[in-house]
């Protein structure tokens, strides 16, 4: 959950910069961010798999060593964080963050969502995955994208003055 608080903080942190920007473009590049995290949603349902991801598959070959509880949790963090990097959800939480003049209030929801999310993975995802091919769940989160995308789109056309 540190490596999620710092990823958030620093996606709140660049979209607050870009608030600072005029607001109709401010939406464009919101527009921008869900098109192009729906393509890239898109794109990886067609090239998923339905099994494991690799960075589970080497944290459960790596499980069987005796580490320390600080150094597994040095590697949480350190994996964590860099897999995160860049992600969709942190292009979203900077959209967010640049769209609305509230920056606690988007860091505070986008971590709850994160921290939710992980949790859902940790102890319900193999049984999801076991029930829904992962290519319909990124393909659904795709469409999500693209309805962001069109409703962003909505809002830059009228901040323009369309």
């Amino acid at each position: 959950s540190a490596a999620f608080a710092v990823q958030t903080a620093i996606a709140v942190a660049a979209g607050s910069l870009l608030s600072l920007l005029p607001h109709a473009w401010v939406a464009l590049g919101v527009t921008l961010l869900f098109a192009v995290g729906a393509v890239v949603l898109w794109r990886s349902a067609a090239e998923s798999s339905d099994g494991m991801d690799e960075e589970a598959t080497a944290l459960g070959s790596s499980r069987d060593r005796e580490w320390p509880a600080w150094r597994i949790a040095l590697a949480s963090f350190g994996i964590t964080f860099l897999a995160e990097w860049g992600d969709l959800s942190q292009l979203a939480t900077a959209g967010l963050a640049a769209r609305y003049d509230d920056p606690q209030s988007v860091f505070v929801g986008a971590l709850a969502a994160l921290l939710l999310i992980a949790s859902l993975a940790v102890f319900v995802g193999a049984k999801l995955v076991a029930r829904l091919p992962i290519r319909l769940v990124r393909r659904s989160a795709a469409v999500l994208f693209a309805a962001f995308a069109v409703l962003a789109a909505s809002e830059a056309v009228t901040a323009f003055g369309g």
